[in-house]
């Protein structure tokens, strides 16, 4: 592992662990309803976009390496300096300074590109993969407290940034003149910006699904984001491989149709969940460290493969877009923070749990279908047409949230239930 890697790494990790920080800050000074979490998520994701927008453009002017290391030093800062803010100013002020660390961890991506701009895909996955570690360290916040959390995050951030101070940014990386880069047009980066709103919003709903089935609380919920997290970096590392055999605009058409199909079949999955956690619980005795383990594969199963298809949109885009990789990463991470708003206040309300999951799988499939039509492979396209009309079909026929599964009681009396052959079996009676 380089030194470009294990920025990549700890900047993941620190952008994770101040996002679920941001989060509990957001629950102490709005409530922890509906509109905290969005307000709290959306904010954190737009400060991204902002920061990567202007970050990456002086680093264009100023240098990479130069900029990477102030933003970092900047982030550092703002992290341990976000709990005493917290505690003599009140919550509004330290959920502030996480955002401005949002700003400058927005920029890391498009710096770190400038700095390896042939590594592109293998940085964005090891972002998504130092998220997972993020998680891990958001989930031990009762163990070792917040500011602890901020502090390791900050000062991994700053080690890193030390060590990548005398990388020198390639020529290839400024003007892009005699980089391999694919030519992306309008239409690609509207796709990229679809995806990334589409990711936002499914990890938002199957967030919710999946509570449903392993319960509420932090340790579940730390672990289906580091499975979903996972995921998105495997697609990562996969995405910028298609740019090989396909163009651009087709391979996000594809990436987007594989989206959809794997949202159509995490919703046919999704009913069977309740009978797998109860035979979880009773394998693991009620071990949390096993019992997390089984869960995290449960929700590989289900939703593993929509977040491998989605993870795998913006580096493929980006690494097709070159130059414009700091633009097209704020537009992403922009359509990201609207996400979040539409679906907690538009779609839930309107269509329900369920009835989002499908319509987010429905908008993969529209769009996917739109970007591989204009493949000029016949044999393709007819594949394309025909997978969009049976994903279609199957996402209308797919089971919706059903009543046994809402009031099953599998997340809140899971012992209870796998005592016996008879209760596990029963609750469907319920």
């Amino acid at each position: 592992m380089n030194r470009l890697d294990a920025a990549a790494l700890a900047v993941g990790a620190a952008g994770v662990a101040a996002e679920c920080i941001a989060l509990r800050f957001g629950a102490r000074a709005w409530g922890s309803g509906s509109f905290a979490v969005s307000a709290a998520l959306s904010g954190f994701m737009a400060a991204m976009a902002a920061g990567g927008w202007w970050l990456g453009a002086l680093g264009r002017r100023r240098g990479a390496a130069a900029v990477f290391l102030g933003s970092s030093l900047a982030a550092s800062l703002c992290l341990v300096s976000a709990v005493p803010a917290f505690l003599w100013a009140g919550p509004a002020f330290g959920l502030l300074s996480l955002l401005a660390a949002a700003a400058a961890l927005g920029g890391a991506l498009p710096l770190l590109g400038l700095l390896g701009p042939q590594s592109l895909g293998r940085l964005c996955a090891l972002v998504s993969a130092g998220g997972v570690l993020g998680a891990v360290l958001a989930r031990v916040v009762p163990l070792l407290g917040v500011q602890a959390v901020l502090v390791v995050s900050g000062f991994a951030l700053a080690a890193a940034a030390i060590a990548v101070r005398p990388l020198r940014e390639p020529a290839s990386g400024r003007d892009g003149a005699t980089a391999p880069w694919a030519e992306l047009s309008g239409f690609g980066v509207f796709l990229c910006c679809w995806a990334g709103a589409v990711m936002m919003g499914a990890e938002a709903v199957w967030v919710r699904l999946l509570s449903l089935v392993f319960g509420s609380t932090t340790g579940a919920f730390a672990t289906v984001l580091a499975v979903f997290l996972a995921a998105l970096a495997a697609g990562a590392a996969l995405g910028p491989r298609l740019l090989s055999r396909l163009r651009p605009v087709p391979a996000l058409g594809w990436v987007l149709l594989a989206a959809g199909v794997s949202g159509v079949l995490a919703l046919a999955l999704f009913p069977f969940l309740p009978d797998a956690a109860l035979g979880s619980w009773k394998l693991s005795s009620g071990h949390p460290a096993l019992l997390g383990l089984l869960q995290a594969g449960l929700a590989a199963a289900v939703i593993g493969p929509l977040a491998v298809a989605l993870g795998a949109a913006f580096p493929l885009a980006a690494a097709a877009g070159g130059p414009r990789l700091a633009p097209l990463y704020a537009a992403s991470t922009a359509a990201g923070a609207v996400a979040p708003w539409i679906v907690t206040y538009v779609l839930i309300p309107w269509l329900g749990l369920s009835g989002t999951a499908r319509a987010l799988a429905g908008a993969c499939l529209a769009a996917g279908a739109a970007g591989a039509a204009s493949d000029g492979h016949t044999g393709r396209r007819r594949a394309a047409g025909f997978g969009v009309c049976a994903a279609a079909l199957a996402c209308v026929l797919a089971p919706g949230l059903t009543p046994e599964v809402v009031h099953s009681g599998v997340a809140v009396y899971p012992a209870e239930l796998a005592s016996s052959e008879e209760e596990a079996v029963g609750w469907r009676a319920r």
